[in-house]
């Protein structure tokens, strides 16, 4: 398969994270340098959200949905905006069953329409990174599969 010109790439990821803001598209990720395939796409109503438990200053961004987590088969989703008061980057842990196989790395909208990467390790640990983060950080739009 010939590879695609890296402007593309760009292009996708921005795409992304635009869309992942109005919480209708599945986040582009790379994974050691090759395209993570998304989640297979399920029936929405076969998810069902339990609330993050946010540590080390991390709460909730006014209004937009608080960050939470949903698994359907293999699928992992993820919805809310958060916000912190401190230079943590550890947000939350995901339980055994929503953990993916192997750290993963997600790019996410963070104020100033900056994208920000997402990191999540197998043993569930959260990381929100970036320069933004203070403002906000989206996990609206972001899924995964447990054995990414």
């Amino acid at each position: 398969m010939p590879s695609r010109p890296s402007h593309r790439r760009i292009v996708i990821a921005i795409a992304a994270v635009v869309l992942s803001l109005s919480g209708g598209a599945y986040a582009a990720s790379v994974i050691s340098g090759q395209h993570a395939r998304p989640a297979v796409a399920a029936s929405s109503n076969t998810f069902t959200f339990h609330n993050l438990t946010l540590v080390n200053g991390w709460s909730q961004f006014f209004h937009r949905g608080q960050p939470g987590y949903a698994v359907s088969g293999n699928t992992v989703r993820l919805r809310g905006e958060m916000t912190t008061t401190g230079n943590n980057t550890l947000f939350a842990t995901l339980p055994r069953g929503a953990r993916p196989a192997h750290a993963i790395d997600i790019p996410i909208a963070t104020g100033g329409a900056v994208a920000g990467p997402l990191l999540i390790l197998k043993n569930g640990q959260m990381f929100a990174e970036g320069t933004n983060l203070a403002s906000f950080s989206a996990l609206s739009g972001v899924s995964f599969t447990t054995n990414s």
